[in-house]
């Protein structure tokens, strides 16, 4: 019985970090998909000629298509991870080589990110660095580029609501954990 309830729940595990990878991916940039709108978010934000905007679209396709391979190697390394630690004896070499190639993956995604960065940088008058700058500083590197971003509580969506100010436009409108509005 405890067989069967570890391998439940290691498929289970391994199902939400694939579907979560699938989504994700599906997401990534094509023309309908989240990373077009994140394009013409940064592109308004930084005052984009045309031609600026066609070149960072490129970039982030480049870096993205480059990216993949680590991308599927991490989902596949999230399911051998969920699957060790879903045993009752987890093999904790096991879990450490994992981890250890899972940061190389993630290691050569973020030195992809920051090589685009610079050539999306380079692409930039003083005054759009300026607000590539700023929008670093607020949300991280991937604000620009896509990946992740800042810390939370350090300026991202956790520690502002919408308008800008803690507590107007924050989740959940300042109610107390457990609380119900009235409809």
């Amino acid at each position: 019985m405890l067989k069967l309830k570890s391998t439940l729940i290691a498929g289970l595990v391994a199902f939400i970090a694939t579907a979560g990878l699938a989504e994700r991916s599906a997401h990534a940039g094509g023309p309908e998909g989240h990373g077009a709108g994140k394009l013409e978010r940064v592109c308004q934000r930084l005052t984009c000629t045309a031609d600026q905007k066609a070149k960072i679209g490129a970039i982030g396709k480049g870096m993205r298509d480059k990216n993949e391979p680590d991308r599927a190697a991490l989902g596949k390394l999230r399911e051998d991870l969920a699957a060790e630690v879903a045993k009752a004896r987890p093999d904790a070499q096991a879990v450490k080589r994992i981890s250890a190639e899972m940061e190389r993956h993630q290691g050569a995604i973020r030195e992809r990110r920051m090589a685009a960065l610079l050539e999306v940088q380079a692409l930039l008058n003083p005054e759009q660095r300026k607000v590539l700058g700023e929008m670093i500083a607020r949300r991280g590197p991937g604000a620009v580029l896509g990946g992740k971003g800042g810390e939370r509580g350090k300026g991202g969506h956790a520690s502002k609501g919408r308008k800008g100010e803690r507590g107007e436009g924050e989740r959940g409108g300042g109610r107390a954990r457990g609380e119900r509005g009235a409809g």
